[in-house]
Formats: structure tokens, sequence, C-alpha cells
């Protein structure tokens, strides 16, 4: 019978050399100081975006309802005449006369002269411009047919108040020759309130 030998080599390790390949507390905590600075950064690119839309947000809105209330008033402004206009402080509005039927046509007399078929008042209440309209009893070509005035028709609940615009901080017409219209809108945004003020000439018939 042959005897087999079986040699043992033996193997040395470094006396440093990690007997596990896990993190240690040292590498743990510095992992984490990383990870939190980079959430950091995150988190206040995050906040800047915000902010921005935000103030984006607030101009883009005052920016849409000044000028719906601009193009409403001028519209209906350029169709009436001068001596139809009646300028109010308490509520601040005007009212005047307007030519355009149900349909949205208009009528003249034999004499070439407009037949007004209507009151028209715009008015400010709770930063709204809001918008109402009377017919008249009679169609008439006068610029007078009876006392009507934006106080009168704005307490009047009969009458259906439409909303031309939001957020609008003043509203004023200057008496004049043409009257000047003044709409100012204001929004909250991030860092604060944002406004714009839109002015121009209201240019009724002569």
């Amino acid at each position: 019978m042959q005897r087999v030998k079986l040699l043992l080599t033996p193997v040395m390790f470094p006396k440093n050399m990690r007997k596990s390949t896990g993190f240690t507390l040292v590498e743990l905590l510095v992992t984490l100081a990383l990870l939190g600075i980079l959430l950091t950064g995150l988190y206040l690119t995050l906040l800047s975006a915000l902010r921005y839309l935000s103030v984006a947000q607030a101009q883009q809105e005052v920016g849409q309802e000044a000028l719906k209330a601009a193009v409403a008033l001028r519209g209906e402004v350029q169709e009436t005449r001068a001596s139809t206009l009646r300028i109010s402080s308490s509520p601040p509005g005007l009212v005047f006369l307007s030519p355009r039927k149900p349909d949205g046509s208009v009528e003249w007399d034999r004499w070439g002269r407009l037949i007004w078929q209507k009151w028209i008042c715009f008015y400010l209440e709770d930063e709204r411009l809001l918008r109402k309209e009377k017919s008249l009893a009679q169609p008439t070509v006068s610029d007078r047919p009876d006392p009507v005035t934006p106080a009168l028709l704005a307490a009047d609940e009969s009458l259906t108040a439409e909303v031309i615009a939001r957020g609008v901080a003043a509203f004023d017409v200057v008496p004049g020759r043409p009257p000047e219209l003044r709409v100012s809108t204001q929004a909250e945004g991030s860092g604060g309130t944002y406004r714009l003020e839109l002015r121009g000439k209201g240019w009724p018939r002569s």
C-alpha cells in the first residue's frame, strides 16, 4: 500500500487587512453628510424654481386681467357718445348708452341718428370689474332718456352682473374729451403683491 502525503502550505495575511467588507462608522457619517449636502442643494434649487414660477404666474395674471378690462371698456365706450357718459366715484364706475340690440346689430332713424337701445354700466366691487346692462323702456335717439347712475344700476339686483376682470385694485374714469380710463390689477405672488396699471383714452362718438 502506497502512502499519499498531503502538503499544507501556510498563507500569511497582512495584519491590517479587513475581515469585513462593510462600512465603518466614519464612512457612513461621511456618506450621510454628502447626501445631506446634495439634498439641501436640490431643495434650494426647487424652492427657487417654485418662487420664480409664482412670480411669473402673478405677473401673467395681472396682465391678463388688466387687458380683459381694457378691451371690454374701450370696445363699448367707442360706440357711445361723450354726452351720454355718467361717471361715479361711489362705486367707482361709469354708465353710458349703447346702440347694440340683443342680436348685436345697430339701427339708425330716418335722419341717420343712432337709436339707443340700452344702458351699460361698468363698476368696481370686491376687487372685480363688473358689467351690467339695462334695456330702455323705449329705444330713443335722445342722449338723456332717463336718470340713470352707476350706483343705481349697481344696486339693481334684477340685473345680471357679468364679471369682466378679477383682482382689480382700482378703477377710475377721468373726465375729459376723451375721458381717460384707468384700471389697476394686482395678484399675490412669492415675495409680495404684483400690480399693473393700464391707462387709455376712451374715444366715444362726437
